[in-house]
């Protein structure tokens, strides 16, 4: 029974990424409306009835088929949006201290920007610490997650789980 339910639970969860994915491009889409409205000082081109009536049923099916409501989809992406905006930065600054540039790195001549990303929860540990884009040196990778994973403690703790997107440079001078 346990095998069952696992492979159900991954299910749920990645129908909530896709809803949460899905809902981050919309409000991309309707930020880009809005400051082509801005722009061009006009109103948004209104469709024909029955489409809006069309995607107004694909989006009550699609938010059906997600099994959870949209209301608490959007909660946790202003949530996660609120605390990118006000704590990012700090997260920075504190990985910054615990950042070295390899010896060997430096004496190669290696830069690059490593993007790490990794889940901070509410009791300050971190989770699913990986490279989401790599700077093209294992060394530096390894670095920049060594860096994060020592740093963490002093983290801005969040009320609720968050992911974390955190690209880290390294530059020669």
């Amino acid at each position: 029974e346990e095998r069952k339910e696992e492979p159900q639970e991954k299910k749920v969860e990645e129908k909530k990424e896709e809803k949460i994915e899905e809902v981050k491009e919309e409000k991309m889409e309707e930020r880009v409306a809005e400051e082509v409205k801005e722009v061009v000082g006009e109103e948004e081109p209104v469709g024909e009835p029955q489409e809006e009536e069309k995607l107004e049923e694909d989006v009550e099916l699609a938010e059906g088929e997600a099994g959870g409501g949209e209301e608490v989809i959007e909660e946790a992406l202003s949530y996660q949006e609120e605390y990118e905006r006000e704590y990012l930065e700090r997260i920075r600054e504190v990985v910054r201290g615990y950042l070295s540039y390899p010896l060997i790195a430096r004496r190669m001549g290696w830069e690059g920007t490593v993007v790490v990303c990794f889940t901070l929860y509410p009791d300050g540990a971190i989770g699913n610490l990986r490279v989401e884009k790599s700077s093209g040196f294992d060394l530096l990778d390894r670095n920049a997650l060594r860096a994060v994973s020592s740093a963490a403690l002093h983290f801005p703790r969040p009320r609720e789980p968050v992911t974390v997107v955190l690209p880290i440079t390294y530059r020669l001078e």
